[in-house]
């Protein structure tokens, strides 16, 4: 979308309709550097999914500092009239484009039920604001992508070639493409 109209336009009614009902309970999104909170609500994500994070607290934490460091990352916090954190959104961002790397939400905090879609339609009006595409960087789960295209977003397909010699390797890479 090219303004904050037309993107209000393409979301489904379902979303805009989430999006004041976080409003009107009182969330507010501001960013904030908060490692922490970005690890427990990412790592609660998992956890209420039932699935086990698939990548270390010190691997998102490099991530985390270098795209801070180099003025690449914003994390937006979504709280609630309490001030208690019920959501978050990692985004870092090039010269063309805002990507939704990480977030979570505490299903445990009062007003959490739409306070990602608050979130990251924050992080959305910013990149707009800075002339950027938005990228929520795709999921194969049916109930994230679902999520994803109440934004109004576009089906974006990648492809990608592998060319692995070794037998066991092989193996593993249809094990893991096959039964995960």
């Amino acid at each position: 979308p090219e303004d904050k109209k037309q993107l209000i336009t393409n979301m489904n009614a379902g979303t805009r309709r989430d999006i004041k009902k976080a409003i009107n309970s009182g969330i507010e999104i501001k960013t904030e550097d908060n490692f922490q909170a970005l690890d427990f609500l990412s790592n609660k994500s998992f956890f209420n999914q039932k699935i086990k994070r698939p990548y270390s607290q010190e691997f998102l934490k490099r991530i985390y500092e270098e795209s801070i460091k180099r003025q690449k990352g914003k994390l937006y916090i979504a709280r609630n009239k309490n001030g208690q954190i019920c959501s978050c959104a990692f985004i870092v961002s090039d010269n063309q484009s805002s990507y939704y790397l990480i977030g979570g939400v505490d299903k445990d905090q009062k007003d959490f039920e739409h306070s990602m879609k608050l979130t990251l339609f924050e992080a959305i009006k910013e990149a707009l604001n800075n002339n950027k595409t938005f990228d929520f960087e795709g999921s194969m789960n049916p109930s994230i992508e679902k999520f994803f295209r109440g934004f109004g977003g576009k089906r974006t397909q990648y492809l990608y070639v592998r060319n692995i010699s070794n037998k066991y390797l092989k193996i593993i890479d249809f094990l893991r493409r096959n039964l995960y």
